[in-house]
């Protein structure tokens, strides 16, 4: 029995190494010693999962609980692999187990709530982190997450100020410190330098810049850091913003603050969301340009985006896929792919089709793909950052949800972007039934009767 408790630890230093391949072995000498040996089995469960064998991963760790069915951790990481799986009301299950046996057991709770949250049962993964709050009242990420809750329940008061949260996140965002105070609204800012930085995705630089207007509208200087894709086009916000390039400290300011506090600061509710129909504008000499490079053409342009940066952690879950787009483009229009990148298998797909013209290699940065964008007469995207830039722009766009914060819940609609429309599955993740929809509303404008 010792010698099979050290193999069983040899295993777990070898694993915390991340030395997978060896630590398997181990975790296989002790079940071939004793095949009962629950947790083994969970670890080898975990390290299916670390290697991206997520079925198999879930078999061996349902098998630990089946084993041992008082061994809260495999029920907590089964919960956590069915989610990521998209299997989250088998993974509710795991976690409700896992609290029962152990009810302090804080990363449940926690878990609980993301399960809940993709399922869009928002009060009850308010609860769930609330629980976790209870137990860790310092849980960063916990009171993040609850702020993600309130948003999509339009709870805007209570949303941003934990939104605040994210910058005490094990990995911060949004977080900096400048000898200057950091600025949420309670100074007046007239006659005052105001520096504004980025601090998230592009969309999400897209979205909260307008507020840069709102400060200089209070008499603020406005000195803006914004990624460099976006500088040139954002320097038409307004002629009197300063811009810096990434990184660059600016000279002398009085106060700071990141985009995305811009909305507490000016203490934004539902009902005074800045929706200016067109806050974004193109530049007539890259009208010019795309006018140029685009062929003349007598029917509808469509631009079209069906996956975001493949680098985003979340991107599997909001990006459709082209061969699901397929059916969209029987319509009678040109469809404009506006996705400066590509994968190969898509790029062979659009080559295979011959109905989608493909400009990436022509964008420079994002005051092309407004330019381009400009050039339609209609943008359906998923969400990324293009369909902000359609929005900010005042261009008609369709937008095919994921369950995110920003779009709120069931509208069709959205208070941040005027022209934009909503398309939300009728059931959570048909990506198909959402692309019906889409296909039989684009035949409707594209043939009025």
């Amino acid at each position: 029995m010792a010698k099979l408790a050290d193999r069983y630890e040899q295993g777990l230093a070898l694993h915390r190494l991340g030395k997978l391949a060896e630590a398997e072995r181990e975790f296989e000498k002790v079940l071939r010693q004793k095949p009962g040996h629950f947790e083994s089995v969970h670890m080898l469960g975990l390290i299916a999962v670390q290697n991206r064998r997520m079925e198999r991963g879930v078999e061996l760790i349902a098998k630990a609980t089946r084993l041992n069915a008082k061994f809260t951790l495999a029920h907590n990481n089964l919960g956590n692999v069915l989610v990521e799986l998209g299997r989250r009301e088998e993974a509710v299950a795991s976690f409700d187990k896992a609290i029962a046996l152990q009810p302090d057991l804080v990363e449940a709770h926690y878990n609980r709530g993301h399960a809940l949250r993709y399922l869009l049962r928002l009060n009850e993964a308010s609860a769930s982190y609330e629980a976790a709050i209870t137990l860790k009242p310092d849980y960063a990420d916990a009171y993040w997450n609850q702020s993600l809750c309130m948003l999509q329940l339009g709870r805007y008061e209570e949303g941003w100020r934990l939104f605040e949260w994210r910058k005490r996140k094990a990995q911060p965002i949004g977080l900096r410190s400048y000898p200057q105070p950091l600025w949420l609204g309670d100074q007046d800012i007239e006659g005052k330098t105001l520096f504004l930085y980025w601090e998230q995705g592009f969309g999400d630089t897209i979205q909260f810049c307008r507020y840069a207007k709102f400060a200089e509208a209070r008499g603020a200087n406005v000195i803006m850091e914004v990624q460099p894709r976006l500088s040139r086009l954002l320097r038409r916000l307004s002629p009197t913003i300063e811009f810096v390039e990434q990184g660059t400290r600016p000279v002398a300011f009085d106060y700071h603050c990141p985009l995305m506090s811009l909305p507490l600061a000016f203490g934004t509710t539902i009902d005074t969301v800045p929706s200016e129909p067109r806050y974004l504008a193109v530049d007539e000499a890259w009208r010019a340009k795309w006018t140029a490079v685009l062929p003349p053409s007598k029917k509808p342009r469509v631009g079209v985006v069906w996956s975001g940066s493949a680098g985003y952690r979340h991107d599997s879950y909001r990006s459709i896929g082209l061969a699901a787009m397929l059916p969209l483009f029987e319509a009678e229009a040109d469809f404009v792919c506006l996705q400066k990148e590509i994968s190969p298998d898509d790029a062979a797909l659009l080559r295979q089709t011959g109905r989608v013209t493909f400009y990436g290699d022509e964008q420079n940065d994002f005051s092309d793909a407004a330019a381009l964008v400009d050039q339609m007469d209609l943008v359906i995207s998923v969400d990324t950052a293009v369909a902000h830039l359609a929005g900010a722009l005042g261009k008609p766009v369709w937008i095919l949800l994921p369950s995110d914060w920003r779009w709120l819940l069931d509208r069709d609609d959205s208070p941040w972007y005027p022209s934009a429309r909503l398309f939300r599955p009728g059931r959570l993740d048909d990506r198909i039934e959402v692309i019906k929809r889409v296909k039989d509303e684009l035949n409707k404008v594209l043939t009025p009767n």
